[in-house]
């Protein structure tokens, strides 16, 4: 049983967090409570490969629609995701399962912020083909973004994340961020468009590097309702090794990222009620490939909050890694 609940949140999708904020008179961070939300998550993900300015595929994958259950307290959070019905039927229509995995993570202090993202999609749609499906073609990446809050004693990053604090007075903060990227495409089937009768040949792409992108981001906040609004901008190096064509390149070339976050809801305390939405541009340059990769995804849930009881609050402080949260 153990084991199966393990792979199922390997396989379906999970968000981990540990929060270790204090409360002041702008946000109320609230490692004492324990809330529970119901989640709703579409996701969309496309990658254009192009050559020599000539776009050779834009697709996406099949699966976008996930559902939740979200779990929160003594200082850490869990989300688990899984296909939705109308996922699963879509799975269907196409006649073939489609491999996915989506994991995230974060950890919150004061003024510095730690998230983990890794994603993996095996089985991908051409849009310009008719909707032809790579059923072998996967992109995978690994993300480490470690990010410096100027404003943290009055602007808390988890109102944007997941709600589990709770900002009291409008406040905002400019943020540096960087990201550590891993980012692979394989396909061993990949069509030539060059080539009449598309000969088939492999294909695998690495892109590994560096991004650093500066922004601002603002919780707005009337009465119980807020609005959160986070933009970033910049680029980096990557290192880049492509095998394309019966051809293979190597070499350091640039990237540029555009990242922005919005969310929206009600949060009186006890009841939780609220929309996210992300939205992920990368531009890697290669001698041989080019790739836009675009990640975007909307996040609607439904909470409740209560008090923790006093033996949690015991449990809380007596485990060295939660003390200070």
């Amino acid at each position: 049983m153990i084991l199966r609940l393990f792979f199922t949140l390997i396989f379906c999708g999970t968000f981990f967090t540990l929060f270790a904020q204090q409360s002041s008179e702008y946000f109320e961070a609230g490692p004492d409570y324990v809330f529970f939300k119901a989640l709703y998550s579409p996701r969309y993900l496309s990658a254009t490969l192009s050559q020599n300015g000539n776009e050779i595929f834009d697709g996406s994958p099949l699966r976008r629609d996930l559902v939740g259950v979200g779990l929160y307290g003594l200082g850490i959070g869990l989300e688990v995701y899984f296909p939705s019905p109308v996922q699963n039927q879509m799975e269907k229509a196409v006649g073939q399962q489609i491999d996915f995995s989506d994991m995230q993570g974060a950890i919150f202090l004061k003024k510095f912020t730690l998230e983990y993202s890794y994603q993996f999609h095996r089985g991908w749609v051409d849009k310009s083909e008719a909707n032809q499906l790579y059923s072998k073609l996967f992109l995978q990446q690994t993300r480490i973004m470690p990010m410096y809050i100027f404003n943290g004693d009055k602007f808390t990053w988890k109102m944007m994340v997941n709600q589990s604090s709770r900002q009291i007075k409008s406040a905002g903060s400019f943020i540096i961020g960087s990201e550590i990227k891993f980012l692979k495409m394989k396909d061993d089937q990949f069509p030539d468009p060059n080539s009449l009768i598309w000969e088939r040949n492999p294909m695998v792409s690495d892109w590994n590097g560096v991004i650093i992108w500066p922004g601002y981001a603002h919780n707005f906040v009337h009465n119980n309702f807020y609005l959160s609004l986070g933009t970033f901008a910049g680029g980096g190096i990557m290192a880049v090794d492509t095998y394309y064509n019966n051809q293979h390149s190597k070499g350091t070339e640039s990237a540029l990222a555009l990242r922005w976050r919005a969310g929206l809801g009600y949060n009186d305390g006890t009841w939780l009620i609220g929309a996210l939405f992300q939205s992920q541009h990368n531009f890697l340059n290669g001698d041989l490939l080019d790739l836009q990769f675009d990640n975007q995804l909307a996040k609607f849930s439904v909470g409740y909050r209560f008090e923790a009881g006093s033996n949690m609050k015991k449990l809380r402080r007596k485990i060295p890694i939660l003390k200070s949260f």
